[in-house]
């Protein structure tokens, strides 16, 4: 990385260079929501809590605390095995 610059108080471009094949690139880093809330908070910075539990009058949770359920499950684990026998003219 080349270095970075602040486009706003929670957005950065960085600029990276590859040393093997000689790109140049740019990207940005975001913050998007707050795990646990700031003892020093900017009065600028207004982001929302990922989860209202995390909130200082509720119990602390890591910040991987919501596993959503895929979108594709949709019932009990099946076996491959067992699928694929299904599947098997016989």
């Amino acid at each position: 990385m080349r270095g970075s610059e602040q486009i706003t108080p929670t957005v950065r471009e960085l600029r990276m260079d590859c040393g093997e094949c000689g790109a140049r690139m740019v990207g940005q880093l975001s913050l998007v929501r707050t795990v646990r809330e700031s003892d020093c908070a900017n009065a600028e910075v207004r982001l929302p809590f990922s989860n209202p539990a995390l909130s200082r009058d509720h119990r602390h949770r890591p910040a991987n605390d919501d596993a959503p359920i895929p979108a594709n499950d949709d019932g009990p684990d099946i076996p491959a095995a067992a699928i694929g026998a299904a599947l098997t003219p016989g």
